[in-house]
């Protein structure tokens, strides 16, 4: 098995690094950076993304690149390079946040990849 070197993680709590989605997350990557990972976290609670649209020009039109020009093709870059993800968020009404909700609809243009 080989090692992974690379994580992405993604913490969806609206309270940033207060919350205890934080912790948690902080517990898992101290160890994984203890092991050698390099890690990187993005909150989206503290980027620019705009709400997808449906408007499926990323599909039919310019294949991966949505019509919004914001943090989510940034994003979408690092998921590309990560060799593992790690999502954290709370649970608001029995669903992730609404931050978290926006960044997963607007990963419409990197569908076709995920499940190729």
């Amino acid at each position: 098995m080989s090692e992974i070197s690379k994580i992405l993680a993604i913490n969806g709590s609206h309270r940033s690094q207060e919350g205890i989605s934080e912790v948690l997350l902080r517990t898992f990557l101290k160890g994984a950076q203890a092991a050698g990972a390099e890690c990187e976290v993005f909150y989206p609670s503290r980027m620019k993304i705009s709400p997808c649209r449906a408007c499926h020009q990323c599909i039919l039109e310019t294949p991966g690149q949505c019509f919004y020009q914001d943090d989510m093709a940034v994003l979408i870059e690092k998921m590309d390079t990560a060799e593992l993800m790690v999502w954290t968020a709370p649970v608001y009404f029995d669903t992730a946040p609404s931050n978290m909700q926006k960044l997963l609809e607007r990963l419409m243009p990197i569908y076709g990849t995920i499940f190729a």
